[in-house]
């Protein structure tokens, strides 16, 4: 979008990347097993810290946030240091943040997960919508 071109991190990273810009939904990759707790969903609060990756520290004040039991740690803006994906890891968490509507979120979830089984070699794949 930034006009700066494509870079590779790794396999996961880029087929998160490729379904966002393929469907225009904004999408978050984490780690899970990074992740502490149940995941929630709420507001950035002012001043709440927050790394993101390749960003730094980014206000997230008013922005949607999700958290679990250490910290916020995805927003649609630029997803965490703390549960980035790695080469090391071995759960993955995607969150197809549908602001487009019920339709669109389906189809860019169903995008995933072929793209993840035939390129990211995921396997027992489990998708589900939270409305």
């Amino acid at each position: 979008m930034r006009g700066l071109g494509l870079y590779h991190i790794n396999n996961i990273v880029d087929l998160v990347n490729l379904i966002s810009l393929e469907t225009g939904i904004s999408i978050g990759g984490y780690d899970a097993h990074k992740i502490e707790g149940n995941v929630r969903m709420g507001i950035g609060k002012s001043n709440e810290p927050y790394q993101a990756i390749g960003r730094g520290e980014l206000n997230v004040e008013f922005l949607p946030l999700f958290r679990d039991d250490i910290s916020a740690f995805g927003s649609p803006t630029s997803d965490s240091e703390r549960t980035s994906v790695t080469n090391a890891t071995t759960r993955f968490l995607m969150v197809i943040i549908g602001f487009s509507g019920l339709q669109e979120t389906e189809e860019a979830m169903k995008l995933a997960v072929d793209l993840l089984a035939r390129y990211g070699k995921a396997g027992n794949i489990e998708h589900w919508i939270v409305r």
